[in-house]
């Protein structure tokens, strides 16, 4: 059984609104893969480790090597987009060798 892209984007778009449906943000579209995390969202770096912790959570999943992607030739990227996150969780998450937890309705 695979992670489908489609799945994780509908899984981060609801992880995405739990964050910043509090958050006075001039955002006012809709979360979708061009969304970028701290231009649009208005993310600060703590609001990514937020992210990556619920992200962790929501697929009861601490084996994902979230540090590849926020950090690029040991330097911290400034921003990424929603598709980048969903291409990422997409590789890591078809692998083999993760926790065996149950996962819900998110694997098909």
């Amino acid at each position: 059984m695979r992670y489908h892209k489609e799945a994780i984007l509908r899984d981060l778009r609801d992880i995405l609104l739990g964050m910043i449906g509090d958050w006075e943000t001039d955002f006012s579209g809709e979360i979708g893969p061009d969304t970028l995390l701290v231009s649009d969202l208005g993310m600060e770096s703590i609001d990514v480790v937020g992210l990556i912790v619920a992200i962790e959570e929501h697929y009861q999943r601490q084996d994902i090597p979230f540090v590849e992607l926020v950090m690029v030739n040991d330097r911290y990227v400034e921003d990424l987009t929603v598709r980048e996150l969903v291409d990422f969780l997409y590789q890591h998450l078809n692998r083999s060798g993760g926790d065996s937890g149950t996962f819900g309705s998110h694997r098909t």
